[in-house]
């Protein structure tokens, strides 16, 4: 495309030029003010190098800059050194003009998962991330550490690699790896669970930690942060898990 002819769409069309009647009629007249007379073929080909954005039709550098262009491929860059990959969604939703940048194909590429092996970086920044939060860690925090994946992406890989990782009611994630109890807790768990069945009770959260604490002598889900039934029940589950194995 002719350099005046740039010049003329960025300065009469600065929000974008449609391919209608009225605004090629407008380019034909700016561009004849400077001898250049159009064909049909040559406005089809003028469209043909711009970029279609709702409904409109742009010069990339109307959409995105050089500096744009550059911290998104520092961004890309950094995610890719870090973790080996990156989701799109996450990189438009840093950059939502990202998806214009002349390398977006390329950023394509880097974000296809290819192998479980890809995790491998991001199952090792979890583990880290939990120890350096003692088991627990608030749901916001933890995302904006792995901002290289979208949260519904993280619940996915915790399911999948970490089930001993729960959410808990208060918007936190919870280990229960990192709960010590005594040695004998497991039987004291199995006696209050035989005790409410045999008693008629039902044996839940609220039944459990009653006895427990009674046993205990303070608050048992209080003391080890298990007010949440299903991170209770998860921790109920790995006691058992290991009682079979």
């Amino acid at each position: 495309m002719l350099p005046i002819l740039e010049k003329i769409i960025k300065e009469i069309f600065p929000n974008g030029i449609r391919n209608d009647s009225i605004d090629i009629a407008r380019l034909k007249k700016n561009a004849k003010e400077y001898d250049i007379e159009m064909s049909d073929l040559d406005i089809e080909q003028i469209f043909q190098q711009l970029i279609k954005n709702n409904k409109m039709y742009y010069l990339r550098e109307m959409l995105i800059n050089e500096e744009e262009e550059q911290k998104i491929e520092e961004q890309v860059n950094k995610w890719v050194e870090e973790f080996d990959f990156f989701e799109i969604k996450s990189l438009l939703g840093k950059f939502e003009n990202a998806k214009f940048s002349i390398k977006f194909k390329m950023y394509q590429h880097f974000a296809e998962i290819k192998s479980q092996e890809m995790f491998l970086k991001t199952l090792k920044k979890i583990k880290e991330i939990f120890n350096e939060n003692g088991g627990e860690i608030e749901q916001r925090k933890f995302f904006e550490q792995l901002e290289h994946l979208m949260p519904e992406t993280i619940k996915i890989i915790l399911k999948k690699f970490f089930p001993s990782i729960g959410e808990t009611k208060e918007g936190y994630f919870k280990d229960i790896e990192f709960i010590e109890v005594s040695k004998d807790f497991k039987e004291k768990l199995n006696n209050a669970e035989k005790k409410l069945a045999e008693l008629g009770f039902v044996v839940n959260q609220n039944n459990l930690n009653l006895l427990l604490s009674l046993e205990c002598g303070e608050n048992f889900c209080e003391k080890y942060g298990l007010q949440d039934n299903k991170i209770f029940n998860k921790f109920r589950e790995k006691l058992r898990w290991r009682k079979k194995n």
